[in-house]
């Protein structure tokens, strides 16, 4: 490859890396606590937790994937979704939608 289209290829990437993730990315909502405390605080994502915190990104990852029990005496979960009003949920049985979609397709 060329100096000039491995250029052009990393200024794409880097365009498409910066609008994806500024616009289509929000992030997943984490939660922490300092170790052994019982109150949890919400951050909007990794990136602002680790803001706020002032702990890498990788690290915080590391405690939400369980490859590290805690972080700069911090841990970090997956926060639970927050449940609209008028929302609800129902359980699913995939094999009967399956089934019904299977019969439907061979009509």
């Amino acid at each position: 490859m060329s100096i000039v289209l491995w250029h052009l290829h990393f200024w794409d990437r880097l365009h498409h890396n910066v609008v994806y993730m500024s616009t289509t990315r929000s992030g997943r909502p984490v939660e922490s606590r300092l170790k052994n405390s019982k109150e949890w605080t919400k951050h909007s994502s990794i990136r602002r937790a680790a803001a706020a915190l002032d702990i890498s990104t990788a690290s915080i990852s590391a405690c939400i994937n369980q490859h590290q029990a805690s972080a700069c005496g911090y841990e970090f979960r997956l926060a639970t979704p927050d449940i609209l009003s008028g929302e609800e949920w129902r359980c699913l049985d995939l094999p009967a939608l399956l089934q019904e979609k299977a019969t439907r397709k061979g009509r």
